[in-house]
């Protein structure tokens, strides 16, 4: 079905006070298809999904919409701190498979955003990795309460900051030595067991 998203006053499209909002389409079919494969529709739905991250009313009628249970917002209960990072979590049953959903904060992060500064010396970016192994931990918690012992699909997204720490989320997922991972080369989607 549709979804309407309004984007952030700063997003703006026009010369007016007004917020710009788009209208998105949902399918479970976007994760049937081969992950290889660019999806502008889906696409466009992941940063509908990063852009309602301001805002818990907006996170959670988005993934309600959408068709997503056990709404699950991490750290929007309180002030946004260097040690703090908010991300979404929501799931749903696709076919024969679990789609869960992870969506990091990327707008009004507050003072999150002193955490890009905590780079390290070696490896991937200290701050986006220490967050992301947090988000990786709670994931695995997430998936044994509502998709254990199911066929797992990820859809993991954000915008700006949420972005960096979807990319490194995604990493550490996706990572032999890190966890027990398997990757279906034919569909693009990686599950865990």
């Amino acid at each position: 079905g549709d979804v309407v998203v309004e984007m952030s006053p700063m997003l703006k499209i026009t010369n007016t006070d007004k917020p710009y909002q788009i209208s998105l389409k949902y399918k479970d079919e976007y994760f049937t298809e081969s992950a290889k494969t660019y999806n502008k529709d889906l696409s466009m739905l992941s940063f509908g999904a990063a852009m309602v991250t301001g805002s818990s009313d907006k996170a959670n009628a988005f993934f309600t919409e959408t068709g997503f249970s056990n709404i699950t917002l991490h750290d929007f209960d309180k002030e946004p701190t260097k040690d703090t990072m908010g991300y979404i979590m929501a799931h749903k049953t696709i076919y024969d498979a679990e789609l869960v959903a992870v969506t990091f904060r990327g707008l009004d992060y507050g003072l999150e955003w002193t955490n890009n500064f905590l780079i390290g010396k070696t490896g991937n970016h200290e701050g986006f990795n220490l967050r992301a192994e947090e988000a990786y931990t709670a994931l695995q918690t997430y998936v044994n309460t509502y998709a254990q012992n199911k066929t797992l699909k990820l859809w993991i997204s954000g915008y700006s900051r949420g972005g960096a720490l979807s990319n490194t989320l995604a990493s550490i997922i996706l990572k032999g030595d890190k966890v027990n991972v398997s990757l279906d080369r034919k569909s693009g989607s990686a599950g865990m067991p």
